[in-house]
């Protein structure tokens, strides 16, 4: 095989994204793909697998764990953040669901959509879940 580089073709940028992390999606694939181009040399397929990968890494939405976090998200993120009735209801870019209870009693924290139907906030019925802690 040759050492010729392949011209960096820069797949469609996810929509979901502002203009300004649209520029740094297509910085770190240009960045990875170069990489790639000298890990794997000849293979093109996995060039653009490993820069499409890479890139995709800043879509990543790490777990939430409070409603303060979830208001702090990037909005961008967000496909839902509404709150409704005490509960703070999300569900994120990547398809992951939760709720948090807000006002009162706002300890309470559960991600929905997991095994026990969309209420997180008061979680009930049966399942795998943790028995609650003794009073």
């Amino acid at each position: 095989m040759s050492d010729e580089k392949v011209k960096i073709d820069v797949p469609e940028v996810p929509s979901v994204l502002p203009p300004a992390e649209q520029k740094k999606w297509v910085e770190t694939y240009k960045a990875a793909f170069e990489e790639a181009q000298n890990d794997d040399p000849g293979d093109v397929v996995k060039q653009r697998q490993s820069a499409l990968r890479e890139a995709n890494r800043l879509l990543r939405v790490e777990k939430i764990t409070s409603a303060d976090q979830a208001k702090a998200l990037p909005k961008w993120k967000l496909v839902q953040c509404e709150e409704k009735d005490g509960v703070l209801k999300v569900v994120t870019i990547d398809g992951k669901k939760y709720s948090f209870g807000v006002g009162r009693g706002a300890k309470q924290q559960a991600p929905a959509g997991q095994g026990g139907g969309q209420n997180g906030a008061g979680q009930q019925g049966g399942g795998a879940s943790t028995p609650p802690p003794a009073a």
